[in-house]
């Protein structure tokens, strides 16, 4: 069974009462349904503070962000370590094992650069 994937973006993550809600209706979705859930953090606003301090442009299409070559690094770091460290204690209240972790295993598509 495919697992129900939940992004958790800057917004919410800067909002406790929003997260103990996310939380609490996760933890009743459990009680009754079987699919695994898996939960990603989100991280543009920590990527883009970070831009900024560093005086790198931050260019975006559509609202995405496009991402240089020469900047992947940074913007890992920035993810796979501040983002993901803010992001540790989430959920620590609800009664399931949460590990968050950087791993090769999702796969992304290129976007169509003419979109």
């Amino acid at each position: 069974m495919n697992p129900l994937l939940i992004k958790l973006g800057g917004v919410l993550l800067d909002s406790e009462e929003a997260l103990e809600r996310l939380f609490t209706a996760l933890v009743n979705y459990r009680e009754s349904h079987q699919r695994p859930l898996v939960i990603v953090h989100g991280g543009g606003c920590v990527v883009d503070e970070l831009m900024k301090g560093l005086n790198l442009p931050v260019k975006k299409k559509d609202g995405l962000r496009v991402t240089p070559a020469d900047q992947i690094g940074i913007i890992t770091g920035a993810l796979a370590g501040t983002a993901n460290k803010n992001s540790a204690g989430l959920g620590e209240e609800t009664p399931y094992r949460l590990c968050w972790s950087v791993s090769g295993r999702w796969r992304q598509r290129k976007r169509d650069p003419t979109r």
